[in-house]
């Protein structure tokens, strides 16, 4: 799962330095500020579809008779 998630978050930040290169890690706290400050209950929604999504393997799987 973690592994996942890594994937996921080196994929995003690969397309963020594809796009725009200049970016300064400046600019990007600035942005994550803003975005924390303004839009910070688009986490209850993230955490809710985490808990939601099914997970895969999970051991309470049915044996066929």
């Amino acid at each position: 799962m973690m592994r996942k998630r890594l994937g996921v978050f080196l994929i995003f930040i690969g397309l963020l330095f594809l796009i725009k290169p200049s970016f300064d890690f400046e600019t990007i706290m600035l942005g994550l500020n803003y975005i924390l400050a303004h839009d910070w209950p688009i986490a209850f929604i993230f955490v809710g579809l985490l808990l939601v999504w099914p997970q895969k393997g999970s051991p309470h799987k049915r044996k066929r008779v």
